[in-house]
C-alpha cells in the first residue's frame, strides 16, 4: 500500500511538551512505509488463523480515510495506494450503521437492557435502598458510557425518524458527531447543515406529491 505525500499527518515529540508546541504537519518525502507484524509463539496450542485480506484491506481503507486530511481525500490518491476502489467505497457504505442513520425509515429500535442481581444497599434517611447493576446494549453503548449524563448515540438510535426527516434532531446530536470524530465547533455547524438538508429534502417530497396528486387522473381509453 503506497501513501501519496501529503496524506498521512503526523504530531512531532514536541506538540506534547515545552512552551512551543510543534505544528502537526504531513509526510513529505518519497514513500510512507507502513509495517504490519503478526507474532507467533510455541506457547499457543491452536495455530492463529490465516490473515482475511479482503478484511484488512477494508480495515486499512477505513483508516486511510479517516486520518487523511480532506481536502485530500481524491479519486486520484484513493487510486494511488494500491487498493482497489471496492474497498473504499465497501467502507463508506459499512462505516455508519443502520441504526445511527438517523434520517433512514428502520422499525422501532430495541435496546437491550439487562438487571443484574443486587449488588448491595445503601442508607437512605431511616430506609436501606437495595442497589441494582444496569447495563443497557445496543450499537455504540460503549462510547456514551464514557460521557456524564448524555447518551448522544442512544439519542439517535431511538429518536423519531419523522421528526429527523423534518429536520428535528435531538439536543445530543452534535455531541453524536463528536463521536464520529468531528471537532466540536465543526459539529455544531454540521448538525445545523444537516438538519437544514433534512427539511429542504421533506419540502422537495411534499411539493413533489402536490403536483402528482394535483392533476387529474386520466381515464383509460376503451
Amino acid at each position: 500500500m503506497t501513501f501519496p505525500n501529503g496524506t498521512v499527518p503526523f504530531t512531532p515529540d514536541s506538540h506534547w511538551y515545552g512552551t512551543t508546541k510543534g505544528q502537526t504537519a504531513c509526510y513529505e518525502q518519497d514513500s510512507t512505509n507502513l509495517v504490519l507484524m503478526m507474532y507467533e509463539t510455541p506457547s499457543i496450542t491452536n495455530r492463529l488463523p490465516l490473515i482475511d485480506y479482503e478484511r484488512l484491506n477494508t480495515k486499512l481503507a477505513a483508516w486511510y480515510m479517516n486520518i487523511m486530511p480532506e481536502t485530500k481525500c481524491t479519486y486520484e490518491n484513493l487510486k494511488s495506494t494500491g487498493l482497489a476502489m471496492t474497498y473504499f467505497r465497501l467502507n463508506d457504505m459499512q462505516t455508519l450503521p443502520d441504526a445511527w442513520r438517523i434520517w433512514l425509515k428502520q422499525p422501532a429500535a430495541h435496546i437491550t437492557v439487562h438487571i443484574r442481581p443486587t449488588v448491595g444497599t445503601e442508607p437512605v434517611g431511616s430506609l436501606r435502598v437495595r442497589l441494582t447493576s444496569v447495563c443497557a446494549e445496543y450499537i455504540g453503548s460503549t462510547h456514551d458510557a464514557r460521557l456524564l449524563q448524555i447518551d448522544p448515540i442512544r439519542d439517535v438510535i431511538t429518536w423519531s425518524r419523522e421528526l429527523a426527516l423534518a429536520g428535528c434532531l435531538p439536543d445530543t446530536y452534535s455531541n453524536f458527531l463528536q463521536i464520529l470524530g468531528h471537532t466540536k465547533p465543526a459539529s455544531i455547524k454540521l448538525a445545523k447543515e444537516v438538519s437544514s438538508v433534512l427539511r429542504r429534502h421533506l419540502a422537495n417530497t411534499l411539493r413533489t406529491y402536490w403536483r402528482l396528486t394535483s392533476k387529474p387522473l386520466s381515464s383509460p381509453t376503451p
